[in-house]
């Protein structure tokens, strides 16, 4: 895996819903939960090339060079979880966080940084046994889902401690449950949404020479009689606030125009 400050890395944080309480009434038990849980994890995770590099208690941090790589292993795990017999302490819940960004490491470790931080707290934001994803993640695999799965879009949610919102994904697979309560932290309505978020949905900032360049690719388009303008680049440069801005250029105009998502 390519561990350059360049590298986008997608990363699976988990952790067992409960686990303390489970622990204090089943001790003994709950040894032999844990041994199989971390097995079950770690061969999905293995089968799709995922590094762990770090485990606490009962929480894995996985790293993915392949953000699809990390979905298919978040489902396999998902999936053993869920149809294993755990006896006695009755249903073994994980939830699960997935987030791709620019990471480092340092003597064998990732650094920490704020990529590391949003994949935690997008994974403490779920329930036992939901798969939340964020924008960045949801951008790569969102035309390549594994055969059955969908995403959910949950909508814009406060994390704790990041300024900003994220909106989160909820991965949803037929033959897993998909009915959660709400999320652990606050879902923020665009009216409640933070002054500077507002000024950048309401105007476009610093990507004043790209848009002119995007409305005359679009201009010679229709004058071709084209229908087709592609955008591409990483997660989270602005290709879709670009594409916002071009829709309502193409508006004013009298054009019609419908915009969705490809991306490699």
């Amino acid at each position: 895996m390519d561990h350059s400050s360049e590298a986008a890395v997608t990363f699976l944080f988990t952790d067992i819903e409960g686990s303390t309480r489970l622990i204090e009434e089943h001790p003994v038990p709950m040894r032999r939960a844990l041994e199989r849980h971390h097995s079950l994890l770690q061969s999905a995770i293995a089968q799709r090339n995922g590094e762990v590099f770090k485990v606490v208690g009962d929480a894995f941090c996985v790293a993915f060079a392949n953000a699809a790589d990390a979905v298919e292993a978040a489902l396999q795990a998902q999936r053993a979880l869920y149809h294993e017999k755990w006896g006695e302490i009755g249903v073994l819940r994980v939830r699960m966080g997935l987030h791709t960004g620019t990471a480092e490491m340092h003597n064998g470790e990732y650094a920490s940084s704020l990529t590391l931080v949003r994949a935690q707290r997008i994974a403490a934001a779920g329930h036992g046994g939901q798969t939340l994803v964020s924008s960045a993640t949801a951008e790569r695999i969102e035309q390549g889902l594994p055969s059955g799965t969908t995403l959910r879009e949950l909508g814009p949610h406060k994390l704790r401690g990041l300024t900003g919102t994220e909106n989160i994904f909820e991965l949803v697979a037929a033959d897993l449950p998909a009915e959660f309560p709400p999320l652990r932290v606050e879902r923020v309505s665009a009216s409640s949404a933070d002054p500077l978020q507002q000024l950048v949905r309401d105007r476009l900032v610093g990507r004043t020479a790209e848009l002119r360049q995007l409305e005359q690719h679009w201009n010679r388009a229709q004058q071709a009689h084209g229908h087709l303008v592609l955008l591409s680049g990483e997660p989270g440069v602005g290709k879709t606030r670009l594409a916002q801005d071009l829709v309502s250029h193409a508006q004013q105009t009298g054009a019609t125009i419908l915009h969705g998502g490809c991306y490699e």
